[in-house]
């Protein structure tokens, strides 16, 4: 089984190999290699020894990094290989595997929008981030939405400062939340959620002088 992965988002990409590594290891013994530091000789003495080695998973990095390698390409149909590139494959690219392995798993991270982008930025002093997200966000989402995944932002920030998790949650998305937590305090972010249930009961009643739009511009600029 052969499983490639690009594209443009190469953090929640890397993630997905992190979390096929983690998984893959519990019933097999992984082999990784970085193309960009090294050769094919590596792979290729692995493949000369591994007859009768247990089962063998590679994992290779950057296998387009050198033109003349994708040649040996078909050296590898005997194993099960894990491909991860840090760009957007063109068709021509993704070829070069599909003519060996016409069923590889593709899988494509595309380029994060801009407003899951402002959602991973939020923290506290980041307004010099964030805030020029959320000029592109209005753009794209009217404010109700934008207040309403704020809100879930919060509450699983909140869930992973209190290790609330439970095994629904993909392991690459509860470790980057748990990155982003760590910038807060648990008290910054029971704060931040107690604005945030304010400003819905001040909208909803009609209690607000302002919009939605600039209650939540005063909320960031607050942070």
């Amino acid at each position: 089984m052969w499983t490639l992965i690009h594209g443009l988002n190469p953090e929640a990409s890397r993630a997905k190999l992190g979390e096929l590594k983690t998984h893959s290891s519990k019933t097999a013994e992984i082999h990784e290699f970085d193309l960009k530091k090294g050769g094919f000789a590596a792979i290729e003495n692995l493949s000369s020894e591994s007859l009768f080695s247990p089962k063998i998973i590679l994992v290779i990095e950057n296998f387009l990094a050198n033109p003349n390698w994708t040649k040996k390409v078909v050296d590898l149909a005997h194993f099960d290989v894990v491909f991860w590139e840090g760009k957007k494959l063109t068709a021509g690219q993704l070829a070069i595997f599909k003519n060996v392995a016409p069923k590889i798993s593709v899988l494509e991270f595309k380029e994060q929008s801009a407003k899951f982008a402002f959602l991973d930025s939020l923290a506290p002093g980041g307004q010099k981030d964030f805030l020029t997200l959320w000029i592109s966000c209005k753009k794209e989402e009217a404010p109700e939405s934008l207040f309403l995944l704020i809100v879930r932002q919060v509450r699983l920030l909140l869930m992973a400062h209190l290790a609330l998790f439970d095994d629904k949650i993909a392991p690459w998305q509860k470790a980057k939340l748990e990155v982003q937590a760590r910038k807060f305090t648990y008290r910054e972010l029971r704060t931040c959620y107690r604005d945030l249930l304010q400003i819905d009961y001040r909208t909803k009643t009609g209690q607000s002088p302002i919009n939605l739009e600039t209650e939540l511009e005063v909320f960031l600029t607050t942070f």
